[in-house]
């Protein structure tokens, strides 16, 4: 019995480490480089043994693409029990960011693969729809809480929420082409980005306690990205 839990144990860790080096090649290599033959020969396995835990690239995808999902959703627990919603979500979606450039083959790729994985394509496009459930949740209860100004045009927040979301899918190109950097001060900027579409529809509470969070923000090294040809 002890042999068997420790062979269930390898096999998990084996499964593990072919999912942070297929994420490595994929991140750094992009989509079209990436084999069952380039993971494999960097762990130092056979392909076959590899293709016991995935049949081939196009799973291991998949699984890399419900793993930044679940990174996803377990941040967001933290707004059912948030005491400052405006601060928790600035921080959460800060967070967020960098969970994405975790994952950023995705995002760099993301046509090419719901092309290829009509599956990632159909999960996608319901997550979506959970989103914007949960952001409009999350936008009455700050209206509620006076942190947010009430609607003055109807649907006005469901544009922002749809900008919010196309924003959030975009970044990552737009950072590959614009800057040469990887650091941590990129994915920040694209942050602030991102979290200044909220400003125009704060109360004055809210914008106190977005200052508050704001000062507390390491400062950006980037003010702009350049512009001239």
């Amino acid at each position: 019995m002890f042999l068997c839990f420790k062979s269930v144990d390898q096999l998990l860790k084996t499964r593990d480490k072919i999912l942070d080096e297929a994420l490595r090649q994929l991140n750094e290599e992009g989509l079209d480089k990436v084999s069952i033959r380039s993971i494999a020969q960097a762990l130092g396995i056979s392909p076959g043994n590899l293709t016991y835990h995935f049949r081939n690239v196009d799973t291991i995808i998949q699984e890399l693409y419900l793993e930044l999902v679940r990174e996803l959703d377990a941040g967001l627990q933290r707004m059912e029990n948030a005491t400052t919603v405006l601060t928790t979500l600035l921080e959460l979606s800060e967070d967020n960011f960098f969970v994405f450039w975790k994952y950023r083959f995705i995002l760099l790729d993301f046509i090419a693969i719901t092309r290829r994985i009509t599956e990632v394509r159909d999960h996608f496009r319901r997550l979506i729809a959970q989103r914007h459930f949960q952001f409009k949740f999350s936008i009455e209860h700050m209206i509620a809480e006076g942190l947010l100004k009430p609607e003055e045009v109807d649907g006005q927040y469901d544009k922002l929420i749809l900008q919010s979301i196309i924003l959030g899918n975009a970044w990552i190109p737009d950072a590959h082409i614009h800057f040469d950097d990887r650091s941590d001060a990129v994915v920040r900027f694209y942050a602030d980005l991102f979290l200044g579409m909220i400003v125009p529809y704060l109360t004055e509470k809210g914008l106190a306690e977005y200052r508050t969070w704001l000062d507390k923000r390491p400062k950006l090294r980037y003010k702009s990205y350049r512009t001239d040809p």
